[in-house]
C-alpha cells in the first residue's frame, strides 16, 4: 500500500473516532447537522408575509415567511397553524411553508434550486471521508401538509464538484402519508457520498396536486449530515497505526 493511502486511511481512523481534529474550525464536521436554521426557529418578526408569517433567515432564494406550531406572534399579529397532525418532536414556534412567499402575486416554491443553502465539503474530517470514500450522508425532515390535501413537501441534497457541477442528489418527499393522513412524519434517505463531493446543496419545495393554486409543503426540522463508514479492517487498521505511530515515535527518539 502506498504511504499516501495509508496515512490517509489512518487519519481517517484517527478522525472517525475522535482522536483528531479538523484542522478547520469552521470546516464540515461529522455526525452534526449542517443545515443552518434548519428548524426555521431564525426568523424576522418584524418583516412579515401572507397570514403574519415572520421572514425565515439564513437561506437563498425568495423571502418565505413562516407559519406558527403554536400560535406565536410577529409583529402583525398572531401567526395561524395550518399544518395536520401533532406538532412533531422537538418543534419551536416556527415551520417553513413552501407556499408563502408574501407580497404580490401570492407564490409557491415548486422547484429545487429556487430556496436553498449552499454548505461546503471542501475541508475538515467531512472532506478526508468523502476523499477517502467512506463518507455516509443521513438526510430528514419532518413534513406535513394543509389539512386533507395532498400536497407535499420536498427536501434535496445536491451534491456539487469543485466547479459547482452536479455529481449526485437525493430527494426525499412526503408522499408516504397523503390526504388526510398527511400529518407531521418523519421522512429521510441515507447514502454513500460521491468522491468528487466538494459542497451539497439542499433545496425545499413544494408539489401541488389539487387544490388552490398554491403547494401547502410543510417543512421542519430540516437535517443534513455526514458520517464516517468503517472500513471493514478499520479495527486492524487501527492497531497498525498505533504500531506504526510507536515505531516511528522510538525511532525519532533514538
Amino acid at each position: 500500500m502506498k504511504i499516501g493511502n495509508w496515512y490517509r486511511r489512518f487519519a481517517m481512523t484517527l478522525i472517525a473516532g475522535g482522536m483528531l481534529a479538523p484542522a478547520s474550525a469552521h470546516a464540515a464536521g461529522l455526525g452534526v447537522n449542517l443545515v443552518v436554521n434548519g428548524d426555521f426557529e431564525n426568523v424576522n418578526l418584524a418583516t412579515t408575509g401572507e397570514y403574519n408569517g415572520p421572514l425565515v433567515l439564513d437561506w437563498v432564494g425568495p423571502n418565505m415567511f413562516a407559519y406558527s406550531h403554536d400560535g406565536s406572534s410577529s409583529s402583525a399579529g398572531v401567526v395561524p397553524d395550518y399544518a395536520d397532525g401533532a406538532n412533531p418532536p422537538g418543534a419551536g414556534h416556527w415551520y417553513f411553508t413552501s407556499n408563502n412567499t408574501g407580497g404580490a402575486p401570492f407564490t409557491s416554491i415548486f422547484d429545487p434550486g429556487v430556496y436553498y443553502q449552499d454548505v461546503s465539503l471542501s475541508s475538515g474530517a467531512s472532506a478526508t471521508a468523502i476523499a477517502a470514500g467512506v463518507a455516509q450522508y443521513d438526510l430528514s425532515a419532518f413534513m406535513s401538509s394543509y389539512l386533507n390535501d395532498t400536497d407535499y413537501g420536498n427536501v434535496r441534497a445536491e451534491f456539487r464538484n469543485g466547479a459547482s457541477l452536479p455529481v449526485g442528489s437525493v430527494t426525499i418527499s412526503d408522499t408516504a402519508d397523503a390526504g388526510p393522513n398527511n400529518v407531521w412524519s418523519l421522512t429521510a434517505a441515507t447514502g454513500m457520498v460521491p468522491v468528487d463531493a466538494a459542497s451539497v446543496r439542499i433545496s425545499l419545495w413544494g408539489t401541488r396536486t389539487a387544490g388552490g393554486a398554491g403547494a401547502d409543503g410543510y417543512m421542519d426540522n430540516v437535517d443534513f449530515r455526514l458520517r464516517a463508514i468503517p472500513e471493514p479492517a478499520t479495527g486492524a487498521l487501527a492497531a497498525m497505526g498505533a504500531i506504526a505511530f510507536g515505531w516511528l515515535t522510538r525511532r525519532r527518539e533514538s
